[in-house]
């Protein structure tokens, strides 16, 4: 008999499989308000109509005739799809809690309407439009007709990928990643890296051909802009920077000699760091940068002993992390930091006493990757000290080639639950490559339930991830062949 323990498999991941045959529409994610009204044949085809639209809606039109197009839905007057604004169209049900990325779907017959009052929000409604839509080769093409209303649990959903530590994704893969979280209502796509950006002011930084371009990058945040996907680059500047402490050039920044951690009282940590993140700034130009700040490990080993054996080791953390958001300032950018090293109890009157500006500057993306009953312990003490808070469960796909699912449904689940609860703007679910074993393809699900948890509100269920796996695997596993280079 198979183990599918063994295998990673969990009761909740099968549970998840069982549970999607009796789900009557399997929308994913679930919208808030559902009224089915019943399958209609489109035998007569489909006709998308977005009179008046600007760019921004002819987007979501034309991304949506491409899907219909690739299921072989027919051209026709058999119904019509409407794109419209809320603006012109009023509707008194259409809250104030709708209208930042909030939609409608109301179908009569031969008519669908898609109802949005921001450009956001028409382009969701045109993704679950596609949901909606069934079509098989030889099979009459459906219409699960409904009138829906739906809005998002969280203003910031999004993917956290490591492209750092195994295969560095090729420009084409990254833009297949961004559609489909795009299709699943995610907003945020966070590249990592440590070594695999290439800067101009620092040519050592990355190896050419096992790096992404700067011309690359102003690419993939343009294409992403067009799915309303912010790009938000990481680039570890505190620890993990073990690659570019390998340099003669920069090992004066280290904490400890061959080591992956700066050392806070270098003046060329603080170059590096200036050095990076202003050529990023020109690169991404969204609101967000991401410091790192994780797994510090080395500090207080090394140059900082004498300062950290004095002080402490959360003060020292504190103060290097309040230099860099200061010398970042004229960026204009709100600055993400993970938050495990001073995200405890300890920590706590520390984080209350930073100065107002730095609060202000920055957000906290705590994380943590093993299911727990009450994840709140990882999140009072941002909350208790006014820093705003995301958080970032992981896939757990790290170190093996099939992620675990026992680890990885309940963790996205109950992190994210309790990340709402407590008030947290974001998600960040995490996708780490640590030795490079993980198939990518294998991913897909935790990602896509990820995406469901984050626009939900409170628990997502199960079995909501299961039917999305299927309805894009199809475009999902051509994109298998082109994850090519190796940092």
């Amino acid at each position: 008999m198979l183990n599918s323990r063994r295998l990673g498999y969990t009761s909740a991941f099968l549970a998840a499989i069982t549970l999607s045959a009796s789900a009557q529409m399997h929308l994913v994610p679930e919208p808030r308000s559902v009224a089915a009204k019943g399958n209609v044949s489109l035998t007569g085809g489909v006709t998308i109509v977005c009179d008046g639209c600007d760019a921004d809606d002819r987007f979501a039109a034309s991304d949506l005739q491409q899907t219909l197009t690739e299921r072989h839905v027919p051209t026709g007057a058999g119904l019509r799809i409407v794109l419209q604004r809320l603006a012109q169209h009023p509707d008194s049900q259409f809250t104030d809690a709708m209208k930042p990325e909030g939609y409608t779907i109301a179908y009569t017959p031969g008519t669908l309407t898609l109802t949005g009052a921001t450009a956001p929000g028409v382009f969701y409604a045109a993704q679950t439009a596609k949901q909606l839509i069934t079509a098989a080769p030889g099979a009459t093409p459906m219409l699960q007709a409904a009138d829906i209303r739906d809005w998002p649990a969280m203003k910031y959903r999004g993917l956290h990928d490591d492209l750092s530590r195994g295969p560095v994704d090729t420009l084409e893969f990254q833009k297949k990643l961004i559609r489909t979280l795009a299709a699943y209502k995610a907003n945020v796509y966070s590249p990592y890296f440590e070594s695999t950006q290439a800067y101009p002011s620092m040519p050592l930084s990355a190896i050419p051909g096992a790096s992404l371009t700067p011309a690359e990058a102003t690419a993939l945040v343009a294409y992403a802009a067009q799915f309303h996907i912010t790009v938000i680059p990481e680039q570890e500047a505190f620890g993990h920077v073990r690659h570019m402490l390998t340099w003669e050039q920069y090992a004066n920044a280290a904490e400890t000699p061959h080591g992956g951690v700066l050392a806070p009282g270098q003046p060329q940590s603080m170059q590096m760091i200036d050095g990076m993140f202003k050529d990023l700034a020109k690169m991404y130009p969204g609101p967000f940068l991401h410091i790192g700040g994780d797994e510090t490990f080395e500090l207080g080993y090394g140059r900082t002993r004498p300062d950290v054996d004095t002080r402490g080791l959360a003060p020292v953390y504190l103060d290097f992390m309040q230099k860099i958001v200061a010398d970042l300032q004229p960026l204009n950018r709100k600055i993400l930091f993970w938050g495990d090293i001073v995200g405890n109890e300890r920590s706590a009157p520390l984080l209350k006493a930073l100065p107002q500006s730095f609060k202000n500057s920055v957000t906290a993306v705590a994380w943590g990757y093993s299911p727990k009953p009450d994840f709140s312990s990882y999140l009072k003490p941002f909350a208790d000290s006014g820093i705003p808070f995301w958080v970032a469960p992981s896939v757990n796909n790290y170190r093996q080639m099939w992620p675990n699912q026992n680890e990885a449904l309940l963790d996205i689940q109950g992190f994210t639950r309790d990340g709402q609860k407590m008030g947290a703007q974001g998600q960040l679910n995490t996708l780490w490559n640590d030795t490079g074993e993980s198939l990518a393809n294998a991913n897909w699900y935790g990602i896509l339930f990820g995406a469901a948890a984050a626009w939900q509100q409170g628990k997502v269920r199960f079995r909501n991830s299961s039917r999305a796996t299927a309805r894009s695997s199809t475009a999902i596993q051509r994109t298998s062949s082109i994850r090519r280079r190796t940092s």
